[in-house]
């Protein structure tokens, strides 16, 4: 789950040009490896849109997306657990990490 948190956010950020430039200017300088205030206030922020996003989907996507990026589970040992066809996983994770994405570009425009 927080692998798609990374990339969704990746996502908006490059979508988001302006506001990229805008923090980098407020942490140029900042050039450490220890996290700042800052980045603790960002990851928080995204942290929670992105849960925002997800409980929005159904019950199965839930389900299905906390076994893939929070357990690690491939799409094969997803499909034995579920019943579902391993086909089928893939189709219903694709689909749900497609709306989760519209869902947060769309917070952005």
């Amino acid at each position: 789950m927080f692998a798609i948190a990374r990339n969704t956010v990746r996502d908006k950020y490059r979508s988001e040009g302006r506001r990229k430039r805008s923090l980098s200017i407020l942490t140029a300088g900042a050039r450490s490896s220890t996290p700042g205030p800052l980045d603790e206030v960002l990851r928080s922020e995204e942290r929670s849109e992105l849960l925002g996003a997800i409980s929005n989907l159904g019950r199965r996507d839930r389900d299905l997306i906390g076994l893939k990026f929070g357990a690690g589970l491939t799409n094969r040992r997803i499909a034995e657990l579920s019943g579902l066809t391993e086909t089928n996983v893939g189709v219903i994770l694709f689909r749900a990490i497609r709306r989760l994405r519209r869902e947060l570009e769309a917070d952005i425009g």
